[in-house]
């Protein structure tokens, strides 16, 4: 009941028994009560102030006829107040819901965000090795690319986990720069991946998982997954990148303001 009337009459969450009762018997009062008082008074006026006060006598026709275009009018009125009513609450709120719609897109084509892909160069500013195995025999490196795309910079990036297979592994750092502090916009960072993999005899695709963190220029906090699969060649006696698979991410997650 209380769900009820708190979605009937608009009643704010968290208030006690008593407060809940007196703003239901004054909602009520307001909705019901006094336009009934004041429906009747409006109808019994013309008949109170015409036949009581001014003693003009009207024949039945007569009150019909007044009434058919009294009440007629009233009703005209209160269908037009009630229309421009409604006209106005629905463009209020097609204004402020576009208001929220443009500032969140604003908000999202600013903040910036990373494309993992395959890099073509052959110098790279290594700055993360990633051990699957340090014992294998086989050993090889895959340069990756992030991307900072849109408006502002990309801060605070650090990468908080690496699985492979499934399997959560530890991030060794090649030269002691456990972030990179800035990614400016529209430009590319070389990220070295060094892999100590198993060898295999056959080829075999390898599942690679890594989450990472950066804040923009506004220092909200966002966290972005990238999945991708590697391949070993056993001929080549390499590994790659499966193309398919390299913009395999999920879109970036709002942490905090």
């Amino acid at each position: 009941m209380k769900k009820l009337f708190s979605k009937i009459f608009g009643i704010p969450k968290g208030i006690n028994k008593k407060e809940l009762s007196l703003l239901i018997t004054k909602k009520i009062f307001l909705v019901f009560i006094l336009p009934t008082i004041l429906l009747i008074f409006t109808v019994l006026f013309p008949y109170i102030y015409i036949e009581k006060l001014i003693n003009y006598d009207l024949s039945s026709s007569d009150w019909l006829s007044f009434y058919g275009g009294y009440l007629g009018a009233i009703i005209g009125a209160i269908g037009v107040f009630f229309t421009l009513y409604i006209t106005n609450k629905l463009a209020t709120y097609d204004r402020i819901n576009n208001i929220k719609t443009h500032n969140e897109n604003l908000r999202y084509s600013r903040i910036p965000y990373f494309l993992l892909e395959e890099s073509p160069k052959e110098h790279h500013d290594p700055h993360f090795v990633v051990s699957m195995n340090k014992y294998s025999e086989f050993r090889n490196e895959i340069s990756l690319v992030l991307k900072n795309i849109g408006e502002g910079f990309a801060t605070n990036f650090y990468i908080s986990t690496i699985k492979y297979n499934d399997n959560e592994i530890n991030l060794i750092l090649s030269n002691g720069k456990p972030e990179i502090n800035l990614i400016n916009t529209q430009s590319d960072y070389d990220v070295k991946f060094k892999f100590y993999l198993e060898k295999n005899e056959q080829s075999k695709i390898e599942d690679i998982f890594i989450e990472i963190y950066f804040s923009d220029i506004f220092h909200n906090t966002y966290t972005q997954n990238f999945n991708f699969k590697i391949i070993y060649d056993s001929e080549m006696n390499n590994f790659s990148i499966l193309k398919s698979s390299i913009y395999n991410s999920t879109p970036i997650f709002y942490i905090n303001k």
